[in-house]
């Protein structure tokens, strides 16, 4: 059903995988999954074409629980069961962010690092080479305007980005796709639960940047998109 439903999506994770050479045989990958639709759009695209595009590859789904909860999760119960059935070992990792953050305040920005690093930490012990995350690309343009207006720099997260002297690679195979589209390739599969409260969002620079792309999209529709072009031109993404 998904595959008739959203070929554009396909398409775009297919030549994201194929561009960058995000994933090729021999690779082992950790595909990061938080139960939000993003990431679950990534491992369901991951799970459909394990057996012909990613022949000889292996992967581990990997859940980073915190103390902070979510309800708009989907069960890890689910992705433990779609993971078995593709073939594709399932695990998770309980990081205390709350409890090491002490007397900070934490935001988006401080439990996305401190996740990231659980993640690392978790590729080296296996020699895990790549590590998928579900960014798409209103994640990569909201990121690219919150460097320049609030650290004055033009940066962003690149679909791929090689680390530690090639050793490992953080890859972003949906770096092309649009959040409406995960929101619609994941409820079709699934059901993704309300959209999560989380504390830091009360803070949220990124929220606030949403709001300020979905105003400008009144004016100029395709505002996303054309950052991104913008941003590819310039070689940042």
């Amino acid at each position: 059903m998904t595959l008739a439903l959203f070929p554009e999506l396909h398409q775009k994770f297919n030549k994201a995988i194929e561009q960058y050479q995000m994933v090729v045989p021999g690779d082992r990958v950790i595909i990061a999954v938080s139960g939000g639709k993003d990431s679950y759009t990534l491992f369901d695209l991951f799970c459909r074409y394990k057996d012909t595009l990613f022949k000889g590859v292996t992967f581990l789904v990997v859940t980073v629980q915190t103390d902070i909860t979510c309800s708009g999760s989907i069960p890890q119960s689910v992705i433990k069961k779609q993971a078995a059935e593709c073939g594709m070992e399932y695990e998770v990792i309980y990081f205390p962010i709350s409890e090491e953050s002490g007397r900070r305040k934490v935001d988006c920005f401080y439990c996305a690092l401190r996740r990231r690093t659980a993640l690392i930490k978790r590729a080296f012990q296996s020699d895990f080479n790549r590590i998928a995350f579900g960014h798409h690309l209103d994640d990569i343009v909201e990121t690219t305007l919150m460097n320049q207006m609030h650290h004055a720099n033009i940066s962003t997260m690149p679909p791929r980005i090689d680390l530690f002297d090639g050793k490992l690679a953080i890859i972003r195979p949906l770096a092309t796709v649009f959040e409406f589209e995960t929101r619609d390739y994941a409820n079709a599969v699934t059901f993704v639960p309300p959209k999560c409260r989380c504390p830091g969002l009360d803070i949220s620079t990124r929220r606030d940047t949403k709001e300020f792309l979905s105003a400008l999209e009144e004016v100029e529709p395709n505002v996303k998109a054309n950052f991104y072009k913008a941003m590819e031109r310039l070689g940042s993404a």
